[in-house]
């Protein structure tokens, strides 16, 4: 579909439009669907991918807002909309034309940027990093100052583990905002994936010192510590956190279970010792 086709059919577009005031909702309820659906074609494979498109939502609600503040276009709105419903109905193909036309026809870089970004969205669901991480560098080109865009292309060229793309992506953000708890973190990602462990640790633990509320920060520096089996430590940094999130009691328990079980083993030595 080109631009003149797309507004040949402006009208029944419009008429459309009624719906889509309740896309998020429309949304939220397709990630439960999906995740039961076992004719999806992308399954969520774990809880960090549910989360992944629950904040993708909540992203793309916000966005949508700042698009209403920003953006006098009607029709430029729409088309953005029409690609969030269409990526909702698993009518991929569809999205992408609606988020092209965007970056065909936008007069503004804001919504260009928003489409390439919902496109690199589409293109990590279907499990194409090296196209999603393409469509990221894209949104950094268009706004070069802005932090956020950086950190979103490290993210991801993180987990498609592009270390290259994703250091210097990191090294630009840094120069924009300086010492950033977010950053941080994603060095200590960076640096864990290496297999730098001491400097991964040393990074979560300076984006902790910046943000202990960021929860994301605190699981990442307790699973580390875990995995080197500095079993005190885990329980010492998750103990104000209990109660508050799965993944941090569970955590916790484990590191508690090691840590009396070293205590055991211990005194069972030094009894030993003493006979």
């Amino acid at each position: 579909m080109n631009s003149n086709q797309f507004f040949q059919l402006q009208s029944h577009l419009l008429e459309m439009c009624d719906r889509l005031g309740i896309t998020m909702q429309i949304g939220k309820n397709a990630i439960e669907q999906w995740k039961q659906n076992d004719e999806n074609p992308f399954k969520f494979e774990n809880e960090d991918e549910h989360v992944f498109f629950e904040n993708w939502v909540f992203q793309f609600q916000n966005s949508l807002e700042e698009i209403d503040d920003k953006c006098e276009n009607v029709d430029q709105r729409l088309l953005l909309k029409l690609g969030v419903f269409f990526t909702f109905q698993r009518e991929f193909d569809l999205a992408e034309s609606f988020f092209n036309i965007v970056i065909e026809c936008a007069n503004e870089v804001f919504l260009q940027e928003v489409a390439y970004y919902n496109l690199a969205i589409i293109a990590k669901l279907l499990g194409n990093y090296d196209d999603a991480i393409n469509y990221l560098q894209k949104t950094c080109e268009l706004r070069p100052e802005i932090a956020k865009n950086w950190q979103n292309l490290a993210e991801l060229a993180l987990e498609g583990n592009n270390f290259a793309v994703a250091e210097r992506a990191l090294v630009r953000a840094n120069e924009i905002v300086g010492k950033d708890p977010k950053i941080l973190m994603f060095l200590g990602r960076l640096y864990e994936k290496k297999g730098d462990y001491s400097n991964a640790i040393k990074h979560y633990k300076l984006a902790h010192e910046l943000d202990k509320r960021d929860l994301e920060i605190v699981i990442h520096l307790a699973t580390i510590l875990a995995n080197k089996k500095k079993y005190k430590e885990v329980v010492s940094l998750l103990e104000p956190y209990r109660g508050r999130n799965e993944k941090i009691d569970q955590l916790y328990e484990h590191a508690q279970n090691n840590t009396s079980l070293k205590e055991k083993l211990k005194n069972k030595l030094f009894k030993r010792s003493d006979r």
